[in-house]
């Protein structure tokens, strides 16, 4: 019986060591197993758009500093933003976010948070897993594609209280953007770009296709493209035309 009882009380020791190590080196774990168990896309990096070959007889239009080119039948609308070809529509839209600066409430209903969370519980998080917090005046670090790119399934496993909370609503962000669209690192010399496909289609009965620009030497502001109704081979072909002046 006595022996019985030392062999528990062992047992027991090594699981209550086993349980402070998690509990002091990781944290996390339990969260770790539940989004690795839970989300398809958590662990999912972007890859590189692969740019084709752009006709010669696509004409070139220029929107602030973002060059596209587009076949001949586009013409400008009432705007230089929108180029059209019949439903088929282009849009460039230019944005600047340096009114958004030091802003918080602002800053955190444009990357479509919950009040749940102050600015500086999102702070608290970036610091935690060593990831530089993003900027209105560094858009490219931008949330969704930190999310899209950047978070994995790891980043929580040191992670403690409120820190851990945001890595979960931000790994619930991550699953829902990859279910509604994929995308792809844009090649852009000169600034970072992303490139988006609407998995929605049968929801709007046309193509939907989205690339966001954030030059290197333009501050706080990005840009915004939008094409719609095109073939996928034109959109391609287009998206492969981007250059910045």
């Amino acid at each position: 019986m006595k022996k019985a009882l030392t062999i528990g009380g062992i047992v027991l020791g090594i699981l209550l060591v086993g349980w402070l190590a998690i509990v002091i080196f990781c944290p996390g774990l339990f969260t770790y197993i539940s989004v690795k168990h839970k989300y398809e896309h958590i662990d999912d990096r972007l890859s590189t758009f692969a740019a084709v070959q752009v006709p010669s007889d696509f004409v070139t239009y220029t929107v602030g500093s973002v060059k596209i080119s587009v076949p001949s039948s586009y013409s400008q609308g009432s705007t230089e933003h929108i180029l059209r070809d019949g439903d088929k529509v282009v849009m460039i839209m230019d944005f600047d976010n340096a009114e958004l600066a030091g802003l918080s409430s602002e800053l955190l209903k444009n990357w479509g948070m919950e009040d749940e969370f102050s600015e500086s519980d999102y702070r608290s998080y970036f610091k935690a897993v060593g990831a530089e917090y993003p900027s209105v005046y560094k858009p490219s670090a931008d949330i969704l594609w930190y999310e899209k790119d950047v978070l994995t399934s790891k980043d929580c496993l040191k992670l403690r209280g409120r820190d851990r909370k945001v890595f979960k609503t931000l790994a619930d962000n991550k699953e829902e953007a990859y279910k509604m669209e994929d995308s792809w690192k844009l090649p852009l010399s000169g600034g970072t770009a992303y490139a988006s496909q609407s998995r929605e289609n049968d929801l709007v009965n046309y193509a939907y296709w989205t690339a966001t620009i954030y030059p290197d030497n333009s501050g706080a502001v990005y840009y915004t493209l939008m094409i719609r109704g095109e073939s996928d081979e034109v959109t391609k072909q287009m998206l492969s035309s981007i250059e910045l002046k």
